[in-house]
Order: C-alpha cells, then sequence, then structure tokens
C-alpha cells in the first residue's frame, strides 16, 4: 500500500506540528537554564542561536502552513502542486531548512568543542 504525495505532506505536517510543540517547551527550558547560571553571566551566544533556531522553526512550519493551504484549497490538485519543486515557497522552506540545519551543527561543534578545552559556557 503506497501513500500519495498529498497525504504524505500532511502526515509530515502533522509530526512537524507535534515536534514544534516539543521544541518550544526544550527552548524555554533552555532559555531559562541558560539564563540562571548561578550569578554568572549567561551565555548570550548560545541565546542568539536558540532565538534564530525559533525563528527558523517558526518560519519553516508557516511556510509549510501555507504550502498546504495553497494546495488543499487555494490551488489545483495537491499531488501537482507539491510535485512542483520550482514553487518559491518550496524553495524558501528548503532554504530555512539549510539555515536551521547549519546553526544546529554550529551549536554541536561548540558544545563539543567546549568540554574539551575545559572553558566554561559563559562569554568573557
Amino acid at each position: 500500500m503506497s501513500i500519495s504525495l498529498a497525504g504524505a505532506e500532511l502526515l509530515a505536517l502533522f509530526l512537524q506540528s507535534i515536534l514544534y510543540g516539543v521544541f518550544v517547551v526544550l527552548a524555554i527550558g533552555t532559555a531559562i537554564v541558560v539564563h540562571r547560571k548561578d550569578g554568572k553571566r549567561p551565555a548570550r551566544m548560545l541565546l542568539l542561536i536558540l532565538l534564530f533556531m525559533m525563528l527558523s522553526a517558526t518560519t519553516y512550519l508557516v511556510i509549510d502552513f501555507i504550502r498546504a493551504f495553497n494546495a488543499f484549497i487555494a490551488a489545483a490538485p495537491a499531488d501537482m502542486y507539491y510535485g512542483n519543486l520550482a514553487n518559491r515557497l518550496f524553495t524558501a522552506k528548503c532554504t530555512v531548512l539549510i539555515v536551521q540545519l547549519a546553526l544546529g551543527m554550529c551549536v554541536n561543534v561548540r558544545n563539543g568543542y567546549t568540554p574539551n578545552t575545559g572553558q566554561e559556557l559563559t562569554e568573557t
């Protein structure tokens, strides 16, 4: 049994919405923990990256909802709409995903570098 492209996009949108809710809860928790560092200055760079990650995840989800609206309500058949890879919204969605992945990799590299050098998470 195969699933259509439109069905796969709707399933992906549903799962992305659930994971976005988890991400928001984790992001708020991370911001609270990083901000309260027992008298030390918070790591502003991590808070800034967290803000950009929130913005890019929100942008990605909004673009996905706009694409779903266009595919199922405003445009032609959904499979034809989702099959058009030259669509500007698809290009914007891919660009936002690449930015979000790059930011995530930068955080992973920094967190791997920090324990090996003995540095604190505060800025000097």
